[in-house]
């Protein structure tokens, strides 16, 4: 009599315990796939990125025309004259009456970059020459059946793609990162001097410019910001854009620091006097010198606003190679902490109570005046503490505690002030791996041990730790052994994720909704260099990689790896149908997915017995699931089949013996939209109790 058994598809991977003895619900091997509430998913695409049109976001139009005069080609920009409406041809014009020659061509334009309104009857000109005639409006999405219609988006992808560009310069991506909605790429310049910021823009990337820097000192007045400073022998003016004072008085007539200017016009002369429009005063120390980022470091950054308006969130970097920064989206101001300029290069940064902490080897993290960023006068709250090993990473992990991590030792930094900081040591042996750590709720981060979460019940003290990785720990010391690199980690709380990435492409995904961690493997085909992760202006959350050959990518968007296919795999541990002794005959496999919007095509492949070489195993037949089914009115029109259900099982036929199968879902594609598989159902005859002789 025939028997089925149903099992979620719910697990990560379990790379530890006896085949036997595996929950039925995880896999023993895995490949771009993710964990999910609903089930394990096929993992979405990444593509290039520098603030063009993605990919991920093509559509194009249907333009038919007639009157045709002149040939419009393949990346001809087509304007309407009337309009003002513009397009990007995709194709040459598509002519099906009529001649150019003769003046009465007919047919259509396929067009991306699709801006404005085509108006029927008006000219259709490239370059201010008329070429035809609009035959009515643009039709979005017009093909004629989903065939051409999947070709045509195909081809736009590949369009847009081409358009986006590496950050200029050379070597890899130094950092990136997102303030104010806005991406920022750091990479060293083409002879590799300096490094130089980059803006991402609607017409790719933007080097962003910046001030001069004018050191003083014997000042008896403080300037003002956006106030104009006159040197008195050299006449050169300028704006000021930041006052910074290092030490001294201004009522004790010898104030001292340094000016952050724009505008300037002329030259600042050493030991000539500078006053501001509004009264400030004192002395140049130096001439004015033109700010630069150090090249060959690490770029790391924080959003923060110390001085409570809502519109002063600035940015706070540091380079590794030179001194940090602060950056408003217009100006960037260097922050001198006193230290010589050999020596004051942080690696890290972070924010405690108002106050900017900056990570150096060696271990010294020094922290800025209360609400004041620039200052690091102990007059005005500044300070430094030690943890005694390289800083490795900084974590706020409440609003009065600060986890500061080195290799091998990990303390936390509590209180609002200078005055009653204190710094403990949470354990003098576990550390964490630089670039690991982030805020998934808690801190979580990669030892030499593996994947640890560091939790609390207060918000601070009584800290434990506990290992997320125990099932993966061979992929763990396979990673370890053979020298790969961590770049990066993103805290992904759309997905209660954490990802941890590797210089060679490999991201560790660790689920973290269910009752225990889940934990399965991403295979980038780039070679990343730093990882970032921010809110864009509508506050959804973005992820992003620098690369070694000077790309950005964005992860989690569309259906491809920058165009290549998505190879995933997943396989199921050996089930035993709870009767590990009991041979079986093997009728059928039902795999219960959701094909995502577009559909998807599978191969499933079927093995028995622990791959017994005598027991012949299933070879790989493919299947496909519709695209998903909606409710009426609440799902998107053109986007479902409205004539498939929300689940659509995939059946595959069997006739095997064995004691227990394993089976493997396989994808490829560079078109199709995640699926997620949420249940097996396997149909079996119990045949004979396996009798083995007793030891």
């Amino acid at each position: 009599m025939q028997k089925a058994t149903v099992t979620p598809i719910t697990g990560g991977l379990d790379l530890v315990s006896p085949p036997i003895s595996v929950a039925p619900e995880r896999c023993i091997a895995v490949r771009n796939y993710e964990v999910t509430d609903q089930g394990v998913a096929r993992c979405q695409g990444y593509e290039r990125f520098d603030g063009q049109t993605a990919p991920s976001a093509a559509t194009y139009a249907v333009l038919n025309f007639d009157g045709g005069s002149g040939a419009i080609s393949a990346g001809d920009t087509v304007t309407g004259a009337t309009s003002g409406a513009t397009g990007v041809a995709l194709y040459d014009a598509s002519v099906s009456s009529g001649s150019w020659a003769g003046g009465d061509a007919a047919g259509f334009l396929v067009l991306y970059k699709v801006s404005g309104t085509f108006q029927d009857n008006e000219n259709l000109q490239v370059a201010s020459v008329t070429k035809a005639v609009a035959n009515g409006t643009q039709i979005s999405e017009g093909a004629t059946d989903d065939t051409t219609h999947n070709s045509y988006m195909d081809d736009v992808r590949t369009a847009l793609r081409a358009l986006i560009g590496a950050v200029p310069g050379s070597g890899g991506i130094r950092g990136v990162h997102v303030f104010n909605g806005d991406v920022y790429a750091f990479r060293d310049d083409a002879g590799g001097a300096q490094c130089v910021m980059h803006k991402a823009t609607s017409s790719g990337w933007v080097a962003q410019s910046f001030g001069r820097v004018l050191y003083f000192d014997a000042g008896s007045a403080a300037f003002s910001e956006g106030e104009t400073v006159t040197g008195g022998t050299s006449g050169a003016t300028a704006t000021v854009e930041r006052v910074v004072q290092q030490s001294g008085t201004w009522g004790g007539l010898d104030a001292a620091g340094y000016l952050v200017l724009s505008g300037v016009s002329g030259a600042f002369q050493d030991n000539e006097a500078l006053s501001g429009g509004s009264g400030g005063a004192a002395t140049a120390n130096g001439v004015d010198a033109a700010i630069t980022l150090a090249a060959g470091g690490r770029v790391r950054c924080v959003n923060h606003n110390f001085y409570g308006t809502s519109n002063l969130q600035r940015m706070y970097g540091v380079t590794s190679t030179g001194r940090a920064f602060e950056w408003d989206g217009t100006v960037l101001a260097p922050i001198d902490t006193g230290l010589s300029a050999a020596l004051d290069k942080p690696k890290f940064i972070g924010v405690h109570a108002n106050h900017l902490l900056l990570g150096y080897d060696g271990g010294a993290v020094q922290f800025s005046g209360t609400g004041l960023p620039l200052s690091f006068m102990a007059v005005d709250g500044a300070g430094e503490f030690g943890i005694g090993q390289d800083v490795t990473g900084i974590l706020s992990a409440a609003a009065t505690a600060t986890v500061v991590f080195a290799e091998n030792r990990i303390g936390y930094l509590t209180g609002t002030s200078s005055t009653d900081f204190r710094f403990d040591i949470i354990s003098q042996e576990s550390g964490a791996k630089t670039d690991s750590a982030v805020m998934a709720n808690e801190p979580i981060f990669m030892d030499n041990q593996g994947v640890r979460r560091l939790s609390t019940s207060q918000a601070f003290g009584d800290w434990k730790m506990g290992s997320l990785s125990r099932l993966v720990q061979p992929y763990i010391e396979n990673r370890r052994r053979t020298g790969k690199t961590v770049v990066g980690a993103h805290a992904v709380h759309a997905k209660d994720q954490y990802r941890l990435t590797w210089d060679d492409g490999h991201v560790l995904v660790v689920y973290l909704g269910g009752k225990q961690p889940e934990i399965t493997v991403f295979e980038y085909g780039f070679t990343p260099t730093c990882a970032a992760q921010g809110e864009d202006a509508t506050g959804a959350g973005r992820l992003f990689y620098g690369t070694s050959d000077g790309y950005v990518i964005e992860a989690d968007k569309g259906v491809s790896f920058d165009g290549s296919a998505i190879e995933a795999y997943i396989r199921s541990p050996w089930r035993h149908q709870g009767a590990p002794d009991v041979t079986k005959r093997y009728h059928g496999l039902n795999i219960s997915m959701d094909g995502g919007e577009t559909g998807a095509t599978i191969s499933v492949a079927v093995e028995y017995s622990y791959a017994d070489d005598e027991v012949y195993p299933k070879a790989a037949e493919s299947a496909t699931a519709p695209g998903r089914g909606g409710f009426w009115e609440t799902a998107v029109w053109d986007e479902f089949y409205w004539d498939t259900s929300m689940q659509s099982p995939v059946r595959v036929d069997l006739d095997g013996i064995g004691d227990n199968l394993s089976y493997v879902v396989m994808s490829n594609s560079d078109s199709e939209e995640p699926h997620i598989l949420s249940s097996d159902t396997v149909w079996f005859t119990p045949r004979r109790t396996n009798r083995r002789k007793a030891l």
